[in-house]
């Protein structure tokens, strides 16, 4: 993009619209949270987080499109069950997603679960809650092992259908000695009291429609290394060999689907899903924080995901893309550049001089 009032450029790359890119996913990501703020019911929420150990991830790598839809369904099992121990058979509602790095992009597989707290009752009479001064849904440790032996023995099936194959190096004694160690210890499971459903939804957009890296979380590159932001605002360098490394360990299965719902989330249960919004209203049992749009349904949902990429930036990040950032005038027109390896990377020189405040 250039200024036609100052000159200024800016480097924008053409959309590749795949849900790997660091650029393109970014309004699909901001349309997904307003389309969860409007359809997610008036009641405190749950944040859970499900942490794969790490003697396992060698594993759940080397077979990837195998195991992940396990992991999902395993996690899935657990806090249905964990719901049942509170509401009996009333219906749960949450939502879950796959993450696999953390700050620095090194393989951390985990999942993050966004759960109603209650659910509604199988007649559809009552929306049903647990008892005052309970958590809905602890970490402790019936949840864990709950977690641990469906996820264990969901690799054991897969294992004994020869259907995955093993980490290089790794012997089948040695799995059999792996899992059987892990079956006797405790897991990771977290769990957190969100007061704000739509803020719990903005944080799971994070991980929904992302990626482990942005553009603006990459400060420097010299041509042979990359410096970026990590946890707590600390920077680190790898080489370039190294990120791409990194970033292709992220690549999920072709089909795989990242982000799923459970319950009363679910399409089949979309007219359950406004009985549980009536019968909330009337037990008076609202928090006051979900989307005040009367009309947050499917309607309103098709409008937010059909609104123009412009229009969702200026609304949901404050800041207008047709302005000229340097001049501030609405003066920014698209200029087509050959495709120069040289051009590339000046331009992309004087974005990241730019960012570290140092003129162009």
């Amino acid at each position: 993009m250039r200024c036609d009032a100052c000159g200024e450029r800016e480097l924008v790359y053409h959309a590749c619209r795949d849900r790997h890119c660091p650029t393109c996913p970014a309004v699909r990501a901001l349309r997904w949270v307003e389309v969860r703020r409007q359809r997610a019911l008036d009641v405190e929420h749950h944040h859970l987080v499900f942490t794969l150990p790490g003697r396992l991830r060698p594993l759940f790598r080397a077979s990837r499109d195998r195991l992940y839809g396990e992991y999902m369904k395993a996690v899935a099992d657990a806090v249905r069950w964990g719901c049942r121990r509170v509401v009996g058979d009333a219906t749960p509602a949450f939502t879950t997603v796959l993450h696999t790095w953390n700050r620095r992009l090194k393989y951390h597989l985990h999942a993050h679960v966004v759960l109603a707290v209650g659910g509604l009752s199988p007649d559809g009479s009552t929306w049903v809650v647990p008892r005052r001064g309970e958590c809905f849904l602890p970490a402790d440790l019936a949840l864990r092992d709950r977690f641990r032996d469906a996820l264990l023995a969901r690799v054991q099936r897969f294992r004994a259908a020869g259907q995955f194959a093993l980490p290089s190096g790794t012997s089948e004694r040695d799995l059999d000695a792996l899992l059987g160690d892990l079956r006797r210890r405790p897991w990771h499971a977290y769990s957190k009291k969100t007061l704000r459903s739509d803020r719990a939804y903005e944080y799971l957009g994070r991980y929904a429609r992302r990626v482990g890296l942005s553009s603006a979380r990459i400060v420097e590159y010299d041509g042979e290394r990359v410096t970026f932001v990590t946890k707590g605002g600390k920077t680190t360098t790898i080489t370039g060999a190294e990120l791409v490394r990194r970033l292709t360990e992220h690549v999920l299965p072709r089909g795989f689907v990242r982000l799923r719902h459970y319950g009363l989330f679910t399409v089949r249960h979309r007219a359950r899903l406004a009985l549980a919004r009536r019968r909330i209203a009337e037990q008076g049992l609202g928090c006051g924080y979900a989307a005040q749009l009367e009309g947050g349904d499917e309607h309103t949902a098709a409008l937010d995901e059909d609104a123009a990429w412009q229009d969702v930036v200026r609304e949901r990040l404050g800041f207008d893309p047709d302005v000229c950032r340097a001049c501030k005038e609405r003066a920014l027109v698209r200029v087509p550049i050959a495709p120069s390896p040289l051009l590339v990377r000046r331009d992309l020189e004087q974005v990241l001089r730019r960012r570290r405040g140092r003129p162009p």
